[in-house]
């Protein structure tokens, strides 16, 4: 969340910028139509929650409260552009999806492995080309896209002022739940958060985060009902197979790996893994990493019956075992640790997920089920590591 203090002194430019972006939207879209003005007869009333925004920044920016009236008729002046819109209608379902949030500190680059003093060969990339979605006739709702723009705008031009998480995990919670709660199905759930992987990984070319970690899919969550899984495998075998041929991935020359137990998977999968790892093998710009069928526990059991084979055959010798030795022997063993770990579902847990490598990691939870995160949910998470004093124990 955006700390007030920090806003306050902003919040008469952050209303200029809402007032032309919405003037702006007036004249692209055009009036309402009158059978939408027709239909609606009550003062402007905001559904709950708000905007979206955060309550700090949207007392600090005046936004009312649910079921407070604005104006009082059915339309209302927007900005100086003198575009009008009619009321809300309280009855409409479309509501905002907030995250929780922390406050903003310093980050510090960290030591260690072959890529943390490396500098990346192509530029941070510029925001991808993306269709504007339609708008909403509603004040509530152009309010809130305006505000959100601004929002969104002025966060990344925060984080462009401080060092970025040089990688980044994350735990992909929140499919299932998402499903439920928006009458689909678990498929559908899951599709919708495949979808937003493709978006997170715009959000960390957009702001210069070069290696990021997915956390796609747990050894127990091969237990699940064999549709379901059956589903997964499916989704994966078609996401891995478009990577190796996505211009995106190309162009800003991504190295795309998957790991973890990859015997548990159907050979169709280990197949289109094999076709985007081989496709992308050359690249070191971006590290775009997906750990699935993997568990934290198992990858460190791994690492160390593979030191107890070399001191059984004299090649080793206990006393010689570190934690930098066993660091070579896991899955990420030529990547920096994790310097944040984002997790969303409102869950406090890292649940397995890069138990070793997590040791001086920042956490961050969301309340926000995977598939309804936002880019300003994702850029709330990057400014709370930033704003986070790492010691390390010191």
């Amino acid at each position: 969340m955006v700390e007030v203090d920090e806003v306050r002194p902003e919040v008469a430019e952050l209303r200029r910028e809402a007032s032309l972006e919405l003037g702006r939207r007036h004249e692209v879209l055009g009036p309402p139509s009158e059978a939408a003005r027709r239909e609606l007869h009550d003062p402007l009333v905001l559904p709950g929650p708000r905007s979206g925004l955060g309550d700090d920044l949207e007392e600090a920016l005046g936004v009312p409260e649910p079921g407070e009236a604005i104006g009082d008729g059915p339309d209302v002046l927007l900005g100086a552009a003198g575009a009008t819109v009619p009321a809300v209608d309280p009855k409409d379902p479309h509501q905002a999806v907030r995250s929780s949030a922390s406050p903003m500190i310093n980050a510090r680059a960290g030591d260690g492995n072959d890529l943390s003093t490396r500098r990346p060969r192509a530029p941070v990339a510029d925001p991808p080309e993306r269709a504007r979605p339609a708008s909403s006739p509603y004040l509530s709702h152009a309010v809130a896209g305006a505000l959100k723009e601004v929002t969104e705008r002025r966060l990344l031009e925060k984080i462009r002022e401080a060092p970025v998480p040089r990688h980044l995990g994350i735990i992909t919670d929140g499919n299932r739940r998402f499903a439920a709660e928006h009458g689909l199905l678990v498929a559908d759930g899951h599709e919708k958060g495949k979808d937003k992987i493709e978006e997170v990984l715009d959000w960390c070319l957009e702001t210069g985060i070069r290696i990021l970690t997915i956390y796609a899919l747990s050894t127990e969550n091969l237990d699940r009902p064999a549709d379901e899984v059956s589903a997964l495998m499916d989704l994966f075998e078609r996401a891995f197979n478009n990577v190796a041929t996505d211009e995106r991935v190309h162009r800003h020359h991504i190295r795309v790996r998957a790991f973890g137990n990859l015997a548990l998977l159907p050979p169709r999968v280990r197949a289109a893994i094999d076709r985007a790892e081989t496709a992308t093998a050359s690249y070191d710009s971006y590290f775009y990493n997906i750990a699935i069928a993997y568990g934290g526990r198992d990858e460190i059991l791994r690492a160390v019956r593979h030191l107890a084979r070399e001191v059984a055959a004299g090649r080793l010798r206990p006393d010689e075992i570190d934690s930098k030795m066993i660091s070579k022997n896991l899955y990420t063993a030529d990547l920096p640790d994790p310097d944040l770990i984002f997790r969303t579902s409102g869950e406090e847990r890292i649940s397995n997920f890069l138990l070793w490598q997590a040791a001086y990691a920042e956490l961050y939870f969301a309340d926000v089920m995977w598939p309804g995160l936002t880019k300003a949910d994702f850029l709330r998470a990057i400014r709370a590591f930033q704003s986070r004093q790492r010691r390390y124990g010191t």
